[in-house]
C-alpha cells in the first residue's frame, strides 16, 4: 500500500504502468495510434475533445477559428458540454457540434460516470475521426480521446493518463494563465509556437441588429433603454462566492445610482440570484437563460460584477467594464481577459500566490465567508466607478 500513499505517487505509478502497457494497448487502438507524429494523419475529420465548465470550454473555443481557417470549417467537429454548446456558435457548424452529457472535467464538481464516458466514447468512435485534440487534456478526456479509436489524438502532458494520447503536447510553463493551454495543443496542426500571452479572447456572436438585441434583452424582462449592471453571484464552488448578502447590498446600492440590475447564473442558481435582487424595488433574477441571450445582457450591461467564474470571461471579451472577485484562486492563472477589467482580490492570507491554482493548493477548499473580509461593498463600488469613467 506505500506505493500509493498519496495521489501523486499514484499518478505517476500509473503513468509508468501505462508507459509499459504500451505494445497492449496498442492492440486496442488504431493502426500508428501511437507513432509520435502526425504526418501520416488525415485531416477531413479533426474532432476538438472540450469537456469542462464554461470558462474552460471558451478559452478550448478560441483555437478552433484559426483551425477553421487552415483546414476549412468542414473539417472540424467539437464534442462539448450541453451547457457550452453556443459558446461555438459562428465557429463549428451548428450540426458538426456533438452534445455529450456524459463527459466529464472535474471529478469533485462533477462526479465520474464510467459507463457514460464508455458510451460516449462509443458513439464518437462510430464517427472515424482522424484527428482527436483534446484541448481540455484532463484524464477523463484522454480516456475518451484513446477509446474513440482515431488514427491519431493530442493532448498537454498534464496528468498521469498522458500516455493514452498519440502526441503529448509539452504544457505551458507552470503558473501560466490557463487560456494558453488549447493554443499548446493545437501547436502541432497550426504549425506555430504557441502565443506567450493569451490572444484577445473572441466574443460571444450577436445579433445583427440592434432591434435583434433590444428584442433578446425584452426577453429577459429587461428595459433594452436602461443602464444595466449585471450580477453574477455563483461560481463553480463555495470557496469562489462573494457572500451572497454583500451581492445584495451592492444590488441595492447600484439601484440607487440608476442602475437597472440584474443577477444572472444557471439554473440551479435561481435562488441564490432571487436572493441578490430580493432588497430592489425593479432588479431581476435571471437563472437558466440560453446562452444567446446571456452574450446579448453581458455587452450591452455599462457593468459586470462576478466571480472568478465563466460568466466572467464573457463579460470581460465582450468589452464590458467588468469588475472580478478572487479569493480562493489565483487570477494570475486564470483571470478574465479583457480591455476593460478589474480584478479584486480578498485579503486572505492563504490565498494562492506564484504558480499555485487554488488555496491551500486544494481544488474546491472551503473556505469561509471570513476570507472576503477585506473585499467590502464601497470597495467593489470603487473598482466600478474607475473601470465606468476611466
Amino acid at each position: 500500500m506505500g506505493w500509493f500513499t498519496d495521489a501523486r505517487t499514484f499518478g505517476k505509478s500509473l503513468a509508468r504502468l501505462l508507459g509499459l502497457s504500451r505494445p497492449a494497448l496498442r492492440g486496442l487502438a488504431r493502426s500508428g495510434y501511437f507513432r509520435p507524429d502526425l504526418e501520416d494523419c488525415g485531416r477531413e475529420r479533426i474532432l476538438l475533445l472540450a469537456p469542462g465548465w464554461l470558462g474552460d470550454v471558451f478559452w478550448a473555443s478560441q483555437v478552433a477559428r484559426p483551425l477553421a481557417e487552415r483546414f476549412g470549417g468542414g473539417a472540424l467537429w467539437v464534442a462539448t458540454s450541453p451547457r457550452a454548446r453556443g459558446l461555438w456558435r459562428g465557429v463549428v457548424a451548428d450540426e458538426r457540434v456533438i452534445e455529450a452529457p456524459g463527459l466529464v472535467s472535474d471529478r469533485l464538481r462533477e462526479g465520474a460516470n464510467w459507463r457514460s464516458l464508455w458510451s460516449e466514447a462509443a458513439r464518437l468512435r462510430a464517427e472515424g475521426f482522424d484527428l482527436v485534440l483534446d484541448l481540455c487534456s484532463n484524464p477523463f478526456s484522454a480516456l475518451v480521446a484513446f477509446a474513440a479509436r482515431p488514427a491519431r489524438s493530442v493532448g498537454l502532458a498534464l496528468h498521469e493518463l498522458a500516455e493514452l494520447y498519440s502526441v503529448a503536447q509539452p504544457p505551458p510553463a507552470r503558473g501560466s494563465h490557463l487560456a494558453l493551454r488549447p493554443w499548446h495543443v493545437a501547436a502541432p496542426l497550426l504549425e506555430t509556437a504557441p502565443p506567450e500571452a493569451p490572444p484577445e479572447p473572441r466574443p460571444l456572436p450577436l445579433p445583427g441588429s440592434v432591434a435583434g438585441r433590444w428584442a433578446a434583452l425584452e426577453a429577459l424582462g429587461l428595459e433594452p433603454r436602461a443602464a444595466l449592471a449585471v450580477l453574477a453571484p455563483g461560481a463553480g464552488w463555495a470557496g469562489k462566492r462573494w457572500p451572497a448578502a454583500r451581492f445584495a447590498r451592492l444590488a441595492e446600492a447600484l439601484e440607487e445610482r440608476q442602475f437597472e440590475v440584474a443577477a444572472v447564473g444557471s439554473a440551479d442558481e435561481e435562488a441564490l440570484c432571487a436572493q441578490v435582487v430580493a432588497g430592489t424595488r425593479r432588479g431581476r433574477a435571471i437563472a437558466g437563460a440560453d446562452l444567446g441571450g446571456i452574450a446579448v445582457l453581458l455587452a450591452s450591461a455599462r457593468l459586470v460584477v462576478c466571480n472568478d467564474s465563466g460568466l466572467s470571461h464573457l463579460a470581460a471579451a465582450a468589452g464590458t467594464p467588468t469588475v472580478a472577485l478572487f479569493n480562493s484562486t489565483n487570477p494570475a492563472l486564470c483571470a478574465p481577459i479583457g480591455p476593460r477589467v478589474s480584478v479584486l482580490r480578498s485579503g486572505c492570507p492563504h490565498r494562492p500566490e506564484g504558480v499555485l491554482h487554488h488555496c491551500h493548493g486544494v481544488p474546491a477548499y472551503p473556505c469561509p465567508e471570513t476570507c472576503w473580509e477585506d473585499t467590502t461593498v464601497e470597495r467593489v463600488l470603487a473598482a466600478a466607478r474607475r473601470l465606468i469613467l476611466g
